[in-house]
């Protein structure tokens, strides 16, 4: 991905009590975000209409947080160093570019764990 701004990311350097959509929605928008298909298994199709609900309410705000972020990221670097108001800013950007650049690697199970996890289920299964 190119130009993410992570608004997680925004909150941390912010220093926020949370870095969650969920917040950030309660904290800007006053909208309670139900999180019931968070974890649903988003490559199924046809979508059902209430996950299709879901995207739309999860997502419907994001431009306007994103604004607001970027207003405070900027108004907290005004704080600090009228020369350079956009320090947060920038901080946030490169924070989200850096998580943008990290590879997915997918965990090698070795031999040896293998077996003995295998040998750790087999023990448990047979006192059960």
């Amino acid at each position: 991905m190119v130009n993410l701004f992570d608004t997680g990311q925004a909150g941390r350097v912010l220093q926020l009590k949370s870095f969650s959509l969920a917040f950030l929605l309660q904290n800007y928008c006053n909208v309670i975000a139900d999180k019931k298909y968070q974890l649903a298994d988003w490559r199924q199709r046809p979508l059902s209409s209430e996950m299709l609900h879901y995207a739309r309410e999860d997502t419907h705000y994001l431009l306007y947080i994103y604004d607001v972020l970027q207003q405070e990221l900027i108004a907290k670097g005004f704080q600090v160093s009228t020369s350079n108001p956009h320090q947060f800013l920038k901080q946030a950007i490169h924070k989200s570019n850096a998580l943008c650049l990290k590879l997915y690697q997918k965990p090698h199970v070795k031999d040896f764990n293998y077996y003995m996890m295998i040998g750790r289920n087999r023990t448990l299964q047979s006192k059960a």
